[in-house]
């Protein structure tokens, strides 16, 4: 795993979102996501590409709150591209714009992707002398899937992932 703290603008994201439990008792909705997604860019490229930056990659978004997750048991996952604008786009997709600002970005690389939130969260967090970054009341991180560094799950030992989170130093 390789670390480093970066500066990074706001990002205006169009894709599709889930919002519902957060349980392991139901079908993962990433990969639903990631199929519908896939399925829709697939058949309306035109509609994007003009837009679209970075050509190559692709995110997935997790919000969450913690209160809403020990309550009722939800959370967001979000999937899509990062786009110059949101003007004129496909009425089928959803739209979010991230917060800019300091950032720990990480880089996994083979089966160190399959266990990077327990690295992070478990590992790193707790003695790097920083939090994670609010949004109002949420929390998240960024997944960045480029498609020449990350070749899919089944082929997780020639690929890499970076993991975006949002920071702010502990006083």
């Amino acid at each position: 795993m390789d670390v480093e703290i970066v500066e990074k603008d706001s990002m205006k994201m169009l894709g599709m979102d889930y919002y519902g439990p957060a349980g392991e008792e139901r079908e993962n909705p990433a990969e639903i996501l990631w199929e519908m997604f896939s399925d829709f860019t697939q058949k309306n490229w035109n509609l994007l590409e003009h837009e679209v930056k970075g050509k190559d990659l692709s995110y997935e978004v997790h919000i969450w709150n913690e209160e809403e997750i020990e309550t009722i048991g939800v959370f967001h996952i979000f999937v899509g591209i990062e786009v110059k604008s949101l003007e004129g786009m496909p009425l089928e997709l959803v739209s979010k714009v991230l917060p800019g600002g300091e950032f720990a970005r990480f880089t996994f690389e083979g089966k160190e992707i399959v266990k990077w939130e327990s690295t992070v969260l478990e590992k790193w967090l707790p003695d790097s002398g920083y939090d994670i970054r609010p949004h109002k009341r949420h929390l998240y991180h960024i997944q960045c899937f480029d498609e020449k560094l990350f070749k899919g799950i089944d082929m997780i030992e020639e690929s890499t992932l970076t993991v975006y989170l949002p920071i702010m130093p502990i006083d």
